[in-house]
């Protein structure tokens, strides 16, 4: 057969062999920018949430022009404690049209946290975030035995399961109990556990009584008491 290209052959095999070993030039001009200090931001728009594992603080970052040109994700971290949106310490957001995004964290701890935003994995900058103290909203009093009977020595248990409208109550919290037997006297106390329940033993007081007993739990919170109620039949 005769040749297509008589005389150019060892040209054409000296193009193919420079193209197949040149480096392609591939334009990366993210890994060329610098960012600038000035052009990380980190702003707390919501602080002091409670610790109960639902409210949340927010947090926004703002990126300025040698971030929001080049770079379109930032990453948020949140130490000693604390959980994002995702269930993790830790959660990448993409940053919007107008050089933001937002990060919400919740806390069962509570106490000062760090947010720390970094872009590329090296730049980043940090914000403390607090939370606060999960007082209860509602108390739930339950009776071991709904009916004593008047001997000396005798007692139930009594439980209090403190709630919240939403979330978890933070541990610790002190709880006063009394009986309507006593004119509404102390009975004993408790102090609440991770859970928001705590337990006392109540003793008939006096074996000549018969009728209804009715056993209250109150919790001082900063903005009033919250109370529950329990009966026990004695006869």
């Amino acid at each position: 057969m005769p040749s297509i290209l008589p005389g150019y052959t060892p040209f054409i095999l000296v193009v193919l062999a420079w193209g197949c070993t040149r480096t392609p030039n591939i334009d990366n001009p993210v890994n060329k920018v610098t960012i600038k200090s000035a052009d990380l931001n980190l702003t707390v728009t919501k602080d002091s949430s409670a610790a109960d594992g639902f409210t949340p603080n927010i947090i926004q970052f703002h990126a300025g022009p040698s971030v929001d040109s080049f770079y379109h994700t930032v990453t948020f971290s949140i130490a000693p404690n604390g959980l994002f949106s995702n269930d993790s310490t830790q959660i990448t957001l993409p940053i919007d049209i107008n050089g933001q995004a937002e990060a919400y964290a919740v806390s069962r701890i509570l106490g000062t946290m760090t947010v720390t935003a970094s872009v590329a994995g090296s730049a980043e900058v940090q914000k403390p975030v607090t939370f606060t103290f999960a007082w209860p909203t509602q108390m739930l009093i339950t009776i071991d035995s709904t009916f004593l009977t008047p001997i000396l020595g005798n007692w139930t248990e009594v439980t209090a399961t403190l709630l919240r409208n939403q979330g978890s109550v933070s541990p610790g919290v002190f709880i006063n109990f009394s009986d309507s037997t006593t004119a509404d006297s102390l009975i004993g106390s408790a102090v609440a556990d991770s859970s928001g329940i705590a337990s006392i033993r109540y003793y008939i007081p006096d074996t000549g009584y018969h009728g209804a007993v009715f056993i209250n739990g109150v919790v001082m919170t900063p903005i009033g008491p919250v109370e529950g109620t329990g009966r026990v039949q004695v006869k």
